[in-house]
């Protein structure tokens, strides 16, 4: 009986010790539930978070530092007193770590992407690009290592060459929704709001298998902001408010002879976000407006735009969360092909330019609902474009003032798209895997009578993904297949067949990954994927003037373009009390079938001086292509002292871009009924390489901060593009035949000639804090005044001087 009254006692007073209790939920500043925090105290009382954030801690009655702690973010010790039989509620907030070795934090970024570290990733968050002169984000993607923009189409690694009017090789997702136009498949950088950017991600290397068609070069995916309660909290007004003003104006260039404006070029953009929380719903709003009077004729640019995101986390059902982004934007542009001679290289050829009024919207609302046993996540959106179009001559009187005039062009091309995406994602303990099971449908709508009338253009594709971990090794495999079905309203023959309205393709893709940590500091990947891009609408059927005389072709023989990408990657990693470095080396193999290329030559039947002698743009297949190469990438930040530290980012990337089959017939020009075949070799200045490509890249960014001052430079070096299309290089386009005709693009050789040590762009920038809600900035772009040719005839902007304020309320 004593027994039992003792044994009772004790239960008693262990049921009196721990009837006390903390209770919360821990998520990021972005109200994101984070699951398996660590938490404990001194005593070992100790529990975990669930998959919503939430725990329940059992202490004694008295004084307690509990301690909050997950991989990825900086630790929380928080203080807390409890009184006997008190239940307190402590909802804790941790913030990711940037202090920790690159390749954890590079892990805690992958959280929530399909897949880990496979292929070279580079991570870019708005610290980088806040204090700087953009005002699209073509700018800061061309920073990026191995990296290259030619009429803002992305390159990366010497994938793509010149194809202004051609489909994008690199897959566009804003917040991992596709991001390409319905008519041309091209990004639509001016609907991206700078303003709204949490981070950027850039993927290298063929990803169809896992995000779908276009990923054939890679993969640039812009996340938004949500509302953040941190900096909510910071400030003591109502939400959180941050206003950025640039203002700037161009420079004469070095060569005065092509300044044709007078006074000051300028250009000014006004960025305004707000967001709140209210309960668990959080609201993200900001609206951008930008005009720059431009550098060349006509191109002066007017653009207006709205982006809100808006989410909610569901109160009554755990683990649901609503949202929905979306963007408006109005913009006025002109459209740059080719210039009116090296002397007027600002000038438009025959002093005549398209100018484009463009209204686009996205609207994306997505659901998520986490669970136990896995995560159901739709994806859905609406991306319109209605794009109008007047052509512009200009020209001088006798006093030399220059004046304009217009035409309206019935050539108005509008898409439209939908997208649908839903995929399962779930954890497997006993296996220790990932598995994601998804299907996605893209329906595409677009009408011109450019584009043959209108255009029809289904895309649905199945897709898994399996990751497989254990403590030293990832492996990850998948599969898709994708399923494309393309109708016209007028016939054609496709691919030289048989007359018709419409045709079917599918493609199965497949990759496979496989990632090694030797140990904290040092990591190898491995990894082989397929790639496919299949024939936008403007590439198969567009047919219009491009230019005085010149002419864009159409090609409904057009076939899928395909490949795969090997890489084998090698990261380490070092911290020290003062110093952090890591260091990321990657070999690359890239492989094309039927590679599509906008080609210039005389693919015209009336060859004669009004009709530019056939001259013109086509896309076409080149056939088989190979590109190789190294890169190297390092980053490094060093505290000199507590006053004083510096960052630095540094790429170096050597390509090989060869053609396999370079005597290959792909296409044929009827001059005067005189057939010429094309081949890679006779329509190149230099078959060596492939057309419109670099071999060697350099990208570096320093920055050094001491107490309220800031010093940037940026450089960003190519070598000289060894190979064009060779009709360029000739007498007829460059000096005219005597008697027979004048130079139609004159200036190109000596622009070449100029140009053969490369480019070499430098930007600098001073940035001084006024106190701690505003910061000013002072700008050089082109700080050199340098010459820079990204392809023939399109010469960069002079040296432009700009002064930027960012407030914070």
């Amino acid at each position: 009986m004593k027994k039992i009254a003792l044994i009772y006692c004790i239960l008693l007073c262990n049921s009196n010790i721990f009837s006390q209790s903390v209770i919360g939920k821990v998520t990021d500043i972005n109200n994101i539930p984070i699951e398996d925090v660590n938490i404990s105290t001194k005593n070992g009382s100790g529990c975990s978070t669930d998959k919503q954030g939430n725990y329940i801690l059992n202490l004694s009655k008295g004084n307690h530092i509990i301690n909050f702690q997950h991989i990825g973010f900086s630790k929380e010790d928080i203080s807390v007193k409890l009184s006997k039989g008190e239940e307190k509620t402590l909802n804790i907030i941790l913030l990711e770590n940037s202090n920790i070795l690159p390749d954890i934090e590079i892990d805690s970024k992958k959280e929530d992407k399909n897949i880990s570290q496979m292929l070279s990733l580079d991570v870019i968050n708005e610290d980088f690009f806040l204090e700087k002169a953009n005002t699209d984000v073509s700018v800061i993607v061309n920073q990026i290592s191995g990296l290259t923009l030619n009429d803002k189409q992305v390159h990366i690694r010497g994938g793509s060459g010149w194809n202004p009017m051609a489909g994008s090789r690199v897959l566009f997702l804003i917040n991992d929704n596709p991001l390409l136009t319905g008519n041309m498949g091209q990004i639509p950088w001016d609907l991206i709001p700078m303003e709204n950017i949490k981070e950027i991600e850039i993927i290298k290397g063929a990803s169809s298998a896992i995000y779908g068609s276009s990923a054939l070069n890679g993969v640039v995916n812009i996340k938004t902001k949500s509302a953040n309660q941190m900096k909510i909290d910071e400030h003591p007004s109502q939400g959180y408010t941050q206003v950025n003003s640039l203002y700037g104006y161009y420079d004469s260039p070095d060569r005065k002879k092509l300044v044709w404006w007078e006074g000051k070029n300028e250009f000014i953009n006004f960025d305004l976000l707000h967001t709140e929380i209210f309960d668990n719903t959080s609201i993200f709003i900001s609206g951008n407006y930008y005009k720059d009077d431009g550098y060349r004729m006509g191109q002066n640019v007017l653009r207006k735009r709205v982006s809100s995101n808006i989410t909610h986390h569901s109160q009554k059902i755990d683990g649901l969360e609503l949202g929905i982004n979306g963007t408006y934007m109005q913009k006025e542009d002109g459209m740059f092909l080719l210039w009116e001679s090296f002397e007027n290289g600002y000038i438009p050829l025959d002093s005549s330019i398209y100018r484009e009024n463009s209204q686009l919207y996205q609207i994306s609302p997505y659901i998520s609902f986490k669970t136990n046993k896995g995560e159901h996540l739709l994806k859905t959106q609406i991306l319109n474009i209605d794009l109008d179009y007047k052509q512009m001559y200009f020209f001088s009187d006798t006093l030399g003032n220059l004046s304009d005039s217009s035409r309206d062009i019935d050539n108005g091309i509008s898409s439209r798209i939908y997208y649908f995406d839903y995929k399962y994602k779930r954890q497997i303990d006993r296996i220790r895997s990932n598995i994601i099971i998804g299907s996605s449908s893209k329906i595409t709508f677009a009408n011109a009578d450019v584009f043959n009338g209108t255009n029809y253009v289904n895309t649905n594709s199945i897709y898994t993904l399996l990751e497989h971990k254990t403590n030293k090794t990832t492996l990850s495999l998948g599969s898709r297949y994708e399923m494309v079905r393309m109708k016209s309203e007028e016939k054609f023959s496709y691919a030289g067949g048989d007359s018709t309205n419409k045709f079917s393709i599918d493609f199965p893709l497949f990759y496979a990954g496989m990632g090694y940590k030797i140990n904290n500091n040092n990591s190898l990947r491995t990894y082989l994927g397929q790639g496919v891009r299949f024939p936008s609408i403007a590439e198969m059927f567009v047919s219009t003037s491009a230019l005085e005389g010149t002419s864009i072709y159409p090609n409904t023989s057009l076939k899928p373009e395909s490949g795969w990408s090997f890489e084998l990657g090698y990261n380490v990693g070092h911290k020290r009390t003062n110093l952090e470095w890591n260091l990321d080396l990657a070999y690359f193999l890239m492989r094309y079938e039927n590679m599509m290329e906008f080609s210039f030559e005389q693919w015209g039947t009336e060859i004669d001086e009004e009709h530019a002698f056939g001259l013109g743009f086509k896309t076409i297949n080149v056939g088989n292509t190979q590109i190789s190469g190294i890169e190297a990438e390092l980053e490094a930040k060093y505290n000199i002292n507590h006053k004083t530290t510096g960052n630095i980012i540094l790429g170096y990337t050597y390509m090989d871009p060869i053609s396999l089959n370079p005597e290959e017939v792909y296409d044929s020009v009827n001059i005067s009924g005189v057939i010429r075949p094309v081949t890679f070799n006779n329509s190149s200045y230099n078959p060596t390489m492939l057309k419109y490509r670099y071999q060697h890249l350099l990208k570096m960014d320093a920055r050094f901060e001491y107490e309220r001052y800031s010093f940037g430079i940026n450089l960003n070096y190519n070598d000289y593009m060894k190979n064009i299309d060779y009709i360029f290089t000739t007498e007829l386009i460059n000096e005219g035949i005597p008697g027979w005709s004048d130079p139609i693009i004159p200036g190109i050789n000596k622009s070449r000639e100029m140009n053969k040590k490369g480019d070499l762009l430098v930007d600098l920038s001073i940035g001084f804090r006024i106190n701690p809600i505003a910061k000013l900035n002072f700008i050089i772009n082109n700080a050199t005044n340098a010459e820079i040719y990204r392809r023939p005839t399109d010469l960069l902007a002079p040296r432009r001087y700009s002064v930027k304020l960012n407030l914070t309320i």
